[in-house]
């Protein structure tokens, strides 16, 4: 806690609460103080020590979350600063400079950021961060490595590599030219990042995180007592016997403390059947003698709140503080009025003479007989009933408690009749009762010759350190009331106005720059670079800004933050910058920077769009019913390439058969020539491949046949790609449906013919002419 008060990290709530500890414990230590007291006031100063440990705890991991974050963000900021500030040519001189804009930003972050000094080595962070981008570094290393030799087995194998163009590394290039042309104009760029700088310090110095107890409590009807109801869940969970204790040390001197404690079944582990305590009320006049089966026991202290709403046939009797004796033989118990008329108990009996009856082999005076309705009734300050459970008639599944020792119960499920209940005084009783366990419900605290603000006070005293929901009796109202750590952002609103204008800022400075850049634009879009990563040259520039901007402004938030509070120049104000706020500020910024950016980056993109119609769409088939597809690719090969091409596609079909996993499977690849004049006319000899095909999802049923062609083109010595796909199962619909990705995927891998070797071609072409002899032999053979 020092030292998140010298960061000025702890909030005003959680340094009262140790202020309050240490005061609660001083009490403690007092020799005047009584050992009654004593243990009450150690007790309160623990529970505020346990209530501001989680604080600290969030406090320190918020900051360890936001030094990673930077640290994150440190390595493109080393990049990207190199790049805009010398851009040297000589890749030493680029290390080195990255090395000193890394060694001084973290040196920057060392002295500013809390962080370092919360672990027991500020060089560990370092360190484990260097480790990070070690790991990272040769894991792409060794998976760039992975694929060159799996290419190189590949080519000893025999197969052609089916080279595509890389995304990354067009990327990575887009990314460079947008890193140059912002070193280019410099002016603009610098302003930009002083401009989004400005904006993240204001952010993070004006938006303050106010951290506060809030009181949160409702009334929902009127209360049988005045004081606290204590209860371990919502589910009937057993409250355990040092709670009660620890109960009766904070309130015992002062207050009333009432456990209450019934008896519940059990549910057998080996069979799962479920009974509920095997209990039996035995009563002997004369010769006669009466057995009555009952399900379970309510205990109850002498000084239990809701005794006076019970109602007695009887004259009314409640338990004393000798009832409650362990040591005592006597045992008193109360009756529920249709028992006592099964056992033949008459009132006048029980008001007159001492009457007995045997439970358990232990035998007990009835002291009272007591209307079962007025039980049922019983309400207590949460507005439920006081009766167990009943896990004979309880749902087939039994909720336990993640101990999977006690069964759990809710408000609404069957509960045992109140007439096959007793009551008896608060003590430990052994009355033989098999499948049956005892089990503290629920306690309640009774302030009844209390004034309202004392008993107020209490109340929000146990609410403060209880820190979880509690029902609560006052002034005849019945509450149920918490008290929270409210956390929220003040000043939140005022930013609206500077995000608005640093989105502006940006949108304008990437819109001049797409128009500034058109004849740049052109001789992209005339090399072929695809409109997509025109679109990234124009992101690129503004992920540099969000991070510049960022770890920037951060930086001198810390600085004039640290600055302020040496010469108490804060005016009052907490500027804690360590928390996960400043994350959340720079990832604001970003979201305004690449909303601002994505408007003139389309336009970039659209410039760079050849034509209205870039794409390529696959043709409808001939005739509404018709079930073949057949259309030229755009695509010209010599006389030679349009035999090589064939084993070209022979080997990629192949790679999609038996045993393989992509995204269509295919049966055997056949590759023959046709006869001179078989389509009629003096049409030459024609060489194919033709496979069948299933597409997937293979569930649909969708296959076809695969003939893949290369006529003679309209010019002398050119041929053309010519697809055949006829139709053989599956519906027409998904047919044509399925087709658009597989004829892309076909498309895609004609391209990366464009990229075979010289000597990979000669070795395919040999490979179609073996494959043509070999077709030829089998036919003369037939």
């Amino acid at each position: 806690l020092d030292l998140q008060k010298r960061y000025t990290m702890a909030d005003e709530r959680t340094i009262d609460h140790h202020d309050r500890m240490l005061a609660n414990l001083n009490e403690a230590e007092k020799k005047n103080t009584n050992h009654q007291q004593s243990i009450r006031f150690a007790r309160k100063a623990n529970v505020y020590g346990i209530l501001n440990h989680p604080v600290l705890r969030e406090s320190v991991f918020q900051a360890i979350i936001s030094i990673l974050w930077y640290l994150a963000l440190l390595v493109p900021f080393v990049f990207f600063f190199e790049k805009l500030i010398f851009c040297h040519p000589d890749i030493r001189k680029q290390l080195a400079a990255q090395a000193m804009i890394f060694l001084v930003v973290f040196i920057l972050l060392r002295i500013l950021h809390p962080a370092f000094a919360m672990v027991r080595s500020s060089l560990m962070i370092l360190l484990g961060f260097i480790i990070i981008l070690i790991t990272s570094g040769v894991t792409i290393l060794f998976s760039t490595k992975f694929q060159e030799n799996l290419e190189e087995l590949r080519r000893q194998a025999g197969k052609v590599a089916q080279t595509a163009v890389n995304p990354l590394g067009v990327v990575g290039s887009a990314f460079m030219l947008g890193l140059n042309n912002m070193h280019r104009r410099r002016l603009r760029t610098g302003l930009t990042c002083a401009t989004l700088t400005l904006l993240i310090f204001a952010m993070i110095c004006f938006t303050i995180v106010e951290n506060d107890i809030v009181d949160e409590s409702y009334a929902f009807g009127s209360a049988p007592y005045q004081g606290l109801l204590i209860k371990a869940g919502e589910l009937m969970e057993p409250t355990t016997r040092s709670e009660v204790l620890a109960l009766e040390e904070q309130f015992g001197d002062r207050f009333e403390v009432c456990p209450r404690k019934f008896l519940v079944g059990m549910e057998h582990s080996s069979d799962r059947s479920r009974q509920n305590p095997d209990l039996e009320a035995i009563y002997e006049r004369g010769q006669v003698k009466r057995k009555v089966p009952f399900d379970s026991v309510l205990y109850f202290t002498h000084a239990e709140p809701l005794r006076k709403d019970i109602r007695f046939l009887t004259e009314p009797w409640w338990f004393s503080v000798e009832d409650e004796d362990n040591t005592s033989e006597r045992f008193p118990a109360l009756i529920p009025d249709g028992m006592a008329r099964r056992l033949g108990i008459l009132p006048n009996a029980v008001n007159t003479s001492k009457v007995f009856i045997t439970i358990g082999g232990r035998r007990c005076r009835v002291m009272g007989i007591f209307e079962a309705a007025s039980l049922t009734a019983l309400r207590d300050l949460d507005g439920k009933d006081l009766l167990p459970f009943d896990i004979e008639a309880m749902d087939v599944i039994v909720k336990y408690r993640e101990d999977g020792s006690t069964i759990l119960a809710k408000h609404d499920d069957a509960r045992i009749s109140s007439e096959r209940i007793i009551l008896a005084p608060m003590r430990e009783l052994d009355l033989g009762a098999s499948n049956s366990q005892d089990r503290t419900f629920s306690v309640a605290v009774t302030m009844p010759d209390q004034d309202y603000q004392t008993t107020r006070a209490e109340i929000e005293d146990f609410l403060e350190q209880k820190a979880a929901p509690v029902y609560y009796g006052l002034d005849g109202v019945a509450y149920k009331g918490w008290r929270t750590r409210d956390v929220s952002l003040a000043g939140l609103i005022d930013l609206l106005i500077p995000l608005l204008l640093a989105s502006l800022t940006v949108l304008n400075t990437i819109r001049g720059s797409v128009f500034e850049r058109r004849d740049e634009i052109y001789v992209y879009n005339a090399v072929g670079i695809a409109p997509r990563f025109v679109f990234f040259i124009f992101f690129a520039e503004s992920l540099v800004y969000v991070v510049v901007g960022s770890l920037l402004g951060y930086l001198l938030s810390q600085g004039a933050g640290r600055i302020l509070t040496v010469f108490e120049l804060t005016g009052g104000i907490n500027m804690t910058f360590t928390s996960i706020t400043t994350v959340y500020a720079s990832i604001v910024l970003g979201g305004v920077v690449f909303l601002s950016t994505w408007f003139p980056a389309r336009t970039a993109a659209d410039i760079a769009t050849p034509s209205d119609n870039a794409g390529w769409s696959l043709p409808r088939p001939k005739g509404a019913k018709s079930d073949i597809l057949e259309f030229d690719l755009p695509f010209i090969f010599s006389h030679r390439e349009r035999i090589a091409v064939l084993a070209f596609f022979d080997r990629f079909l192949r790679d999609h058969g038996e045993g393989s996993s992509g995204r269509f499977f295919t049966g055997v690849p056949e590759m023959g020539v046709t006869e001179p004049g078989s389509a009629g006319g003096d049409d030459p000899s024609v060489p194919f491949i033709n496979v069948p095909i299933w597409l997937k999802p293979f569930d649909l049923g969708v296959s076809q046949q695969l003939t893949i062609s290369m006529p003679e083109y309209t010019l002398p010595g050119q041929y053309r790609a010519n697809i055949d796909l006829r139709h053989l199962s599956g519906t027409r619909e998904s047919w044509l449906r399925l087709n658009h990705s597989f004829v892309t995927h076909l498309r895609r891998h004609f391209l990366h013919w464009r990229v075979v070797r010289e000597d990979e071609r000669e070795e395919l072409w040999h490979e179609a002419v073996e494959k043509f002899s070999q077709k030829s032999a089998v036919e003369a053979a037939v």
